[in-house]
């Protein structure tokens, strides 16, 4: 059964279901909540709630919170995911190396990084620097066992022309590992960039007097669900542009 979608001269054809499907749950949640026997003091109608949206991006206060939100989330991704990915390169061609890490990994990769937020605030106070340490802690342990078994999945005949080649490990990585598991590094990517916002929102609700977290949380403290739902929408915006630059970037770097 094709999926509905819709050409136009000159661009691709657009596939409409997800636009349906939006506009399904935006048209129930208005109905729910304009029905007369509905009150509700934590959930205003889709209209009031796109109102509010249009006025913090008139004011520039959503723009200023989405900007510090951002910046702390892709300073965070590049912290831990660099690093995460430099010791999981290691690890996959070095057998003593993989053995070293394995304990800290599997004790410390559980911990949720939330449950350092006190400790890193006594460390670095309040602001940016906290918030993007808990950001790449996150994301770090995950990028090392993704990085890890990407190493692991290259393919033998590639190491073996490495090998015929007499190539150092520095080289060897170079030129044969790294354009080999470039497909699979963007996968993670994709997976530790949802962590990260996760992340940086969370800090932001609970500790963090920063961001579209705090911001959604004042909201919240002052009753004002348009205000509060407007940032959610803004914060689910941020989540989908991340993941559509990330899915370009899959395609363009081809899969594994």
């Amino acid at each position: 059964m094709r999926r509905p979608g819709l050409r136009i001269p000159g661009l691709k054809r657009l596939d409409l279901a997800p636009v349906i499907v939006i506009v399904l749950v935006v048209a129930g949640w208005h109905f729910s909540v304009t029905r007369s026997d509905f009150v509700s003091d934590t959930l205003a109608p889709p209209g009031a709630v796109f109102i509010e949206l249009g006025r913090l991006i008139l004011d520039g206060e959503i723009l200023r919170a989405a900007v510090a939100t951002l910046l702390s989330t892709l300073l965070g991704l590049c912290l831990g995911a660099g690093l995460g990915v430099v010791v999981g390169i290691m690890a996959g061609i070095s057998r003593p190396i993989a053995m070293a890490i394995r304990a800290p990994v599997e004790l410390l990769r559980p911990l949720p990084a939330i449950a350092l937020v006190p400790f890193m605030t006594i460390a670095f106070g309040l602001g940016l620097p906290m918030e993007v340490y808990v950001i790449a802690f996150a994301v770090f342990w995950p990028a090392i066992v993704l990085a890890q078994s990407a190493v692991y999945q290259v393919e033998r005949q590639l190491l073996e022309v490495a090998d015929a080649l007499e190539l150092g490990r520095v080289d060897r990585v170079v030129k044969i590992i790294l354009p080999a598991i470039v497909p699979r590094l963007v996968v993670m990517l994709r997976f530790t960039a949802a962590i990260a916002l996760l992340i940086a929102v969370t800090v932001e609700l609970v500790s963090n007097p920063r961001g579209l977290g705090n911001e959604m949380m004042l909201a919240a403290e002052a009753f004002a669900p348009a205000r509060m739902l407007a940032y959610l929408v803004v914060i689910t915006l941020m989540g989908w542009m991340l993941n559509w630059m990330l899915v370009k970037a899959e395609r363009r770097f081809g899969r594994a």
